[in-house]
């Protein structure tokens, strides 16, 4: 199998990759996946910064919403062995509250606020080489989220008006790649470390179905601008 881990970090906690599914190595393991965490986490304040540039309201939901899952798995999955045993994931019901709930900029920031509260909770100064590292990371985030709530107060919250043509054409370019994905064209899922036949058929045909519409209903908008 793929494995898209840099050897970068991995290298400084192993020989090779295959040792950390030896239960004997857990705790090397366990501070790699750390490691790799807190390398994520450091660009989290860019991630921020680009969020609060977004004026449009499906716009800023349409970004926002898998950069709040992706912090939200980052803490299901720090300091976890279970990741070296099989697949960790968000519960479904947290991902309901994720796309129900991310509206406006204070929800974004609440939900970075959180999420990295939890990781800082979760660090082993004692034994987690990386520990310091990670409880700045989650410290930078956190000040960058008081900061963007200090902004938001003079800034005024989204737009739900239409967007510009530009935005637009953003979002059917977007819609354009997930059919790409979708369907399995120019080699877009092999690119993603994802097998061309893998996945469940159902849950295939129903993504192309999403795919069909919105690139359809985007050209419509699009004529008619």
């Amino acid at each position: 199998p793929r494995m898209f881990w840099p050897r970068e970090i991995w290298g400084e906690y192993a020989e090779e990759l295959d040792e950390f599914k030896d239960p004997e190595n857990r705790e090397e393991a366990v501070c790699c996946l750390n490691h790799m965490i807190t390398d994520a986490l450091n660009h989290a304040t860019k991630s921020l910064d680009y969020m609060n540039e977004l004026q449009h309201k499906w716009v800023f939901r349409f970004c926002a919403i898998p950069q709040v899952m992706a912090i939200a798995t980052l803490a299901a999955c720090y300091n976890n062995g279970k990741v070296f045993e099989g697949v960790v994931k968000i519960r479904r019901g947290k991902t309901a509250r994720i796309v129900t709930g991310l509206n406006s900029y204070e929800d974004l920031v609440h939900a970075f606020y959180g999420y990295t509260g939890d990781i800082a909770a979760a660090v082993q100064p004692t034994v987690d080489p990386s520990a310091k590292e990670t409880l700045q990371a989650c410290k930078d985030i956190q000040d960058k989220c008081e900061e963007m709530v200090r902004s938001v107060a003079g800034k005024g919250g989204l737009s739900s008006q239409q967007g510009s043509f530009g935005s637009k054409i953003a979002l059917f370019l977007l819609a354009l790649g997930y059919a790409s994905y979708a369907f399995s064209l120019g080699g877009v899922r092999e690119s993603l470390g994802v097998s061309a036949d893998a996945g469940d058929p159902m849950i295939d045909l129903i993504q192309k179905i999403i795919a069909v519409l919105c690139v359809l209903g985007l050209s419509v908008v699009l004529c008619l601008e």
